[in-house]
Parts: structure tokens; sequence; C-alpha cells
């Protein structure tokens, strides 16, 4: 009994009473405004199928002996709304109510964890069918401005959903978007790691090619064939570097083959 929390009754309530045939509130005030009078029902149901008759309850949550005791040391606590209902109720752990203590005019759904059924609640004592009184007009206010506040809850609720959904698919994005940037990053410095390589072997060549041209002429033009090898070589990197050192080398040759004729 001391694990059932009033949160467990509701959702057994709930359980027990599905949207698609129950309409059910919580926290409904016998009046609207600001009366010291007003009474509440911990939940009103409303059967709205007619093939199962249309009726209205009300339901007390209880879940400890003294909110209960209270409860019975104040009965016009909730005569008000009892008296527009067709049935009222207790919700309760086994333990809370015992035998000779409940009103005449009530019944009993008992809170069962091990049981079966979804709802967890079972008919402990059936409660009897009421004489309810003419609805008044400020009750059906109280009731109609719990339905606005529940649609407003729901709209909340689907709002908060809709909103993490959309956090949640756009921190993916994001992710992704930084992953691609990522990829690219390396692409970019592989692409500049082979580009440095291509430089360092273009200035060991232009060093060779330099040291070759500054030979004796009779020692270059034996050794011209490195030479065209090497400027081969340079030619084949795309730099403005070697570009530029690739046109000075074939400036030196230009001589070199001048010299030769």
């Amino acid at each position: 009994m001391a694990d059932v929390t009033a949160a467990v009754i509701r959702a057994a309530l709930r359980a027990r009473f599905p949207e698609d045939a129950y309409s059910l509130l919580e926290e409904v005030r016998s009046v609207t405004g600001y009366s010291r009078q007003a009474r509440y029902a911990d939940a009103l149901v409303c059967s709205c199928w007619p093939s199962r008759g249309l009726w209205i309850a009300g339901v007390e949550i209880k879940v400890s002996r003294s909110d209960w005791q209270r409860e019975l040391r104040e009965p016009a606590k909730s005569s008000d709304i009892q008296g527009w209902c067709d049935y009222w109720w207790i919700a309760a752990p086994a333990g809370v109510v015992r035998a000779g203590e409940l009103p005449v005019t009530w019944g009993l759904l008992e809170y069962d964890a091990s049981a079966r059924a979804k709802s967890k609640l079972a008919v402990k004592v059936a409660a009897p069918k009421l004489a309810p009184e003419a609805l008044t007009v400020s009750f059906v206010a109280s009731v109609m401005r719990s339905c606005a506040s529940v649609q407003r809850d729901a709209v909340s609720r689907a709002v908060d959903a809709a909103v993490a959904q959309t956090r949640s698919e756009c921190d993916g994005a994001r992710v992704a978007a930084l992953e691609a940037r990522l990829q690219t990053a390396e692409r970019k410095a592989s692409h500049s790691v082979r580009d440095a390589e291509k430089l360092l072997a273009a200035e060991s060549e232009l060093r060779a090619l330099r040291a070759l041209i500054g030979l004796h002429f009779g020692e270059g033009v034996a050794r011209a064939p490195e030479l065209l090898r090497a400027a081969a070589a340079l030619g084949r990197l795309d730099t403005d570097r070697v570009a530029l050192a690739l046109r000075e080398a074939a400036a030196k040759l230009d001589r070199i083959k001048e010299e030769m004729t």
C-alpha cells in the first residue's frame, strides 16, 4: 500500500475508463469562480456510449488510512458533486478501506498491482445507482472549464513533443553536417600533405638541376639526358613555385643548347 501513489491510481482509472468509451476529468470543482464553498472530485467519469448506458460517476482517490479517515469525518466534502452523479466510488489500494467503513452510497474500486487486468482496479464493492439531481449551470461551467484545461494540456504536450522531435532531428542534421565538414577537412589535409611532399621532391630536383646546370660546359653536355629527365619530372608538378623554377631552368637549357650549336 505504501508504494501506491495517487498518480498510480489515476493511471489505473484511465486504463479502466479508456478514452474511446469514456470521458475522464481530474480535479473537478463543484462551481466556478472563487467560492469558498467549492468542493472537488478527484475524478469525474462520463460514459459516452448509449449502448452501455449514459451516466456520470464521481471518484475519490485515497492512498492512506489517514486520508480515508479524514474523508469519513467530513461527509459534506463529497456530498455536493455526489448529488449530480449516478455513481460514486472510492479508488484505493487494498487495506485503506476496511470492512464496515464504506458509506452505503459508495462503491469501492480496489487497486491490486498483481491483478491481471490492465487497470489493476477491481470492483470490491459495487456502487449503488443513485438518483442524481439536475445539473446546475455553475457545475456544467466547471466541467466545461476542466474539459478546456484538458485540451490545452493535450495541445501543450503535443507541441512539446513536436519541438523535442524537431530539435532531435535538427541536432542529427547538425551532427551530419559537422561530420561532412570534418571529412572535407580531412581530405584537404591529406591533399596538403601530398602537395607538401611534392614540393619537397620538387625542391630536391631543383637543387640537383641547378647543380648540373652550374657544371662545366662539356660536362653539362655529357649530362644533358639527366637534365631533361629532371625537367620532365618537374614539369609534372602543378605548383606556381615549381613552374617558376622550371622557367628558369628552361632558360638555362636554351642557353646551353645555343652554346652547343
